[in-house]
């Protein structure tokens, strides 16, 4: 599978996976083996800490590189060139609710061992 991202887009799949890791490690040292596995809303809650991160770096990123403006001096034409930060041509903060809808149907979708 190819990955196509500029910037920090890497970090929309990198957040979800490593959260959902995190998660799992974390509640099935403190609830018990497969704990993880047999209820639905500790993934529900890491991609919902993964969506909140996404959006709120996506914005961060956007506001700490507003881009710049050149403008042709012959023709008065302007060029905006702005960093990009996407996954699949998409912003940080796009995916952000994407993950989050993820999140709710996991909770719908998610059955037990």
């Amino acid at each position: 599978m190819i990955l196509i991202w500029s910037g920090f887009g890497f970090l929309v799949p990198l957040l979800p996976f490593g959260l959902a890791l995190l998660t799992n490690l974390l509640v099935d040292s403190i609830l018990g083996p497969h704990y993880f596995d047999e209820h639905a809303w500790p993934l529900a809650f890491a991609l919902w800490v993964a969506a909140g991160l996404l959006w709120t770096i996506g914005k961060y990123l956007d506001k700490k590189h507003p881009g710049r403006v050149l403008i042709d001096p012959e023709t008065g034409q302007q060029f905006h060139f702005k960093r990009n930060h996407s996954f699949f041509w998409l912003k940080l903060q796009i995916w952000a609710p994407v993950i989050a809808v993820a999140a709710i149907v996991t909770l719908f979708l998610h059955r037990g061992v």
